[in-house]
């Protein structure tokens, strides 16, 4: 039984990836609006396609963004982080006497993400003559997250994560740097049971290819 339950655990990952797997395949001739060849920062006018490797907190990403219509994209990533904490317990002493204790534990988790975007303001920063190149931007999202846990010390079980998340946000990019800042409000849900909204903000610093 626990063998068939952590396989069930790991099933919505496994489904991710193939999905990223298959829209990388198709990355190649994906849609994209030709740019300047001199590379002017406003002459993009609707999204493009790009790959990109990502910096968010203590973790790494890669990610894929796929341009399907003028002023839309899908976000595909995947990567790892890291996280450290403290945990709460209650023990027993040798005289039978109860306390409370804390022990340290270090967790490595496997993420994987799509996000669909809506770049609302492309055009009018095209036409402003602000940068637009790589989908430099406003816009808005929901990200559909997931993260399984690879590594935790101190025997601890931790359980997966899944999120939803509606963003509002920003990206820039200079020539192959890349910032993206996003705030949200967002659903998390456990393979344990518990769940939670709570709001998010979202740093990502990077390179774009």
């Amino acid at each position: 039984m626990k063998k068939e339950e952590s396989l069930r655990h790991y099933l919505p990952a496994i489904g991710y990836a193939m999905i990223i797997l298959i829209m990388f395949q198709l990355s190649m001739p994906a849609y994209a609006h030709p740019q300047d060849k001199k590379g002017d920062k406003s002459a993009q006018s609707t999204t493009v396609s790009g790959h990109s490797i990502l910096l968010n907190g203590i973790g790494l990403a890669y990610s894929y963004e796929y341009a399907f219509a003028p002023r839309a994209t899908l976000v595909f990533s995947a990567g790892s982080s890291y996280s450290y904490g403290k945990l709460l317990g209650l023990e027993m002493d040798s005289d039978n006497g109860f306390y409370f204790s804390t022990k340290d534990y270090h967790l490595v988790t496997g993420d994987i993400a799509i996000e669909p975007r809506f770049y609302y303001n492309l055009q009018k920063r095209h036409r402003k003559d602000k940068r637009t190149f790589g989908n430099s931007g406003g816009y808005l999202s929901v990200n559909f997250g997931y993260s399984f846990p690879i590594a935790i010390t101190n025997g601890w079980k931790a359980a997966s994560i899944y999120t939803i998340t509606p963003y509002w946000g920003f990206r820039r990019v200079w020539k192959h740097f890349l910032l993206d800042l996003a705030g949200g409000v967002g659903y998390n849900g456990s393979t344990n049971g518990t769940s939670s909204i709570r709001p998010t903000l979202k740093i990502g610093l990077g390179y774009r290819f």
